[in-house]
């Protein structure tokens, strides 16, 4: 592996002057479970010291950096489409698991006569029809709408969950400085 493929990852201990028993007395009698000997979890510790505040200004620290593999999934450069996307400032993308592209354009409010194939002069005039392209992937549908944020809705999310389905809104609103995450299943926005 090369340098490229390990993250360098800077860890601080703290290290409190009284001993390990006294945290695990404590942590029995706050309901943690905790074992006789070994090590126990960081969370343990960390509640220990949020009820503590003057033990853990006394706590020795050090700091350690460790080598960490990078785990395969995304990464900033992974995003560098968005940049070059042809998206506007504003846009939303809605996720849909369950529903194929035609019903996920219904419960977003179009009909039967407005879905269909799009040419480049639907693109041509900004005031024109608003126009949400569509792609089946999976068990998922991604609804794109640029220049605008219908999916983003309570009314529109929901029913695009409604059945025990599952939909994802994510929005992005530069003018208003408004970035926006919405969740629902099942009917109803989590």
């Amino acid at each position: 592996m090369s340098d490229a493929d390990f993250i360098p990852l800077r860890v601080t201990y703290r290290t409190p002057k009284l001993g390990r028993a006294q945290i695990r007395d404590w942590a029995r009698a706050n309901g943690y479970p905790v074992s006789e000997r070994g090590r126990m979890a960081p969370e343990i510790t960390e509640a220990f010291f949020a009820a503590h505040p003057e033990i853990l200004e006394q706590a020795s620290t050090f700091e350690m950096v460790r080598a960490t593999a990078r785990t395969p999934g995304t990464s900033p450069e992974d995003y560098g489409w968005e940049k070059d996307s042809g998206l506007g400032e504003i846009y939303t993308i809605v996720f849909v698991r369950g529903l194929d592209e035609h019903e996920v354009l219904r419960r977003l409010g179009a009909t039967d006569e407005d879905i269909r194939l799009i040419g480049d002069e639907d693109y041509s005039q900004p005031e024109g029809p608003e126009v949400i392209t569509v792609r089946r992937i999976g068990d998922w549908t991604v609804a794109i709408e640029d220049c605008g944020f219908r999916g983003s809705h309570r009314e529109a999310l929901c029913p695009l969950s409604r059945d025990g389905g599952e939909a994802v809104a994510v929005m992005r609103h530069n003018y208003a400085a408004r970035h926006h995450l919405s969740y629902a299943v099942d009917d109803l926005l989590r």
